[in-house]
């Protein structure tokens, strides 16, 4: 006897299987039990063709959970990953900024600036490139922040112009 005519026997299911409708919602009622490998034991194969049958929708089924919660829990870990090392860097490039003791309002230039790539962009790409990404104005005023009185308090320089100190500043 196989499953089927088990269910015929014990009054499940109409002796000719019934019509077409029924036929859909018996296949949905195994299937969507096999495919999210819940065992409810009132369809249980009984021939062992319908046991290999069944055996094949379960690891499919268990093959389509696990590639569906591995995806999700990829995307969450990467959304993460990408958010905490947009996090490190901007904290690296605040420090930078307090380390050299660029003004709060050109801070939150940067800041804005940050804000703007993090939402357009994702962040910066990398911490040695903090600078380049900057607009041109900003770089300017950052590098005439913090490299330009270094290279004005050395004497070497003294001989230049502030055209050529300032260029030095971009490099």
């Amino acid at each position: 006897n196989t499953w089927i005519e088990k269910q015929i026997i014990n009054g499940k299911v109409p002796f000719d299987g019934g019509d077409v409708i029924q036929h859909y919602i018996r296949a949905f009622h195994w299937a969507l039990p096999t495919l999210v490998v819940v065992v409810i034991g009132d369809v249980v194969p009984i021939t062992s063709s319908e046991t290999l049958y069944a055996f094949i929708w379960m690891l499919v089924g268990v093959t389509i959970n696990a590639t569906i919660i591995g995806s999700i829990a990829n995307i969450v870990a990467n959304l993460e990953t990408d958010s905490a090392e947009y996090m490190k860097r901007v904290d690296a490039i605040k420090h930078f900024m307090h380390l050299h003791h660029v003004e709060l309002k050109l801070q939150d230039r940067v800041d804005q600036f940050l804000k703007y790539l993090w939402s357009t962009h994702g962040g910066v790409t990398n911490d040695g490139a903090f600078i380049g990404e900057l607009p041109s104005t900003l770089q300017m005023t950052i590098l005439h922040h913090t490299q330009l009185s270094h290279i004005k308090n050395c004497p070497f320089f003294d001989i230049c112009s502030i055209e050529i100190i300032k260029r030095l500043a971009m490099c």
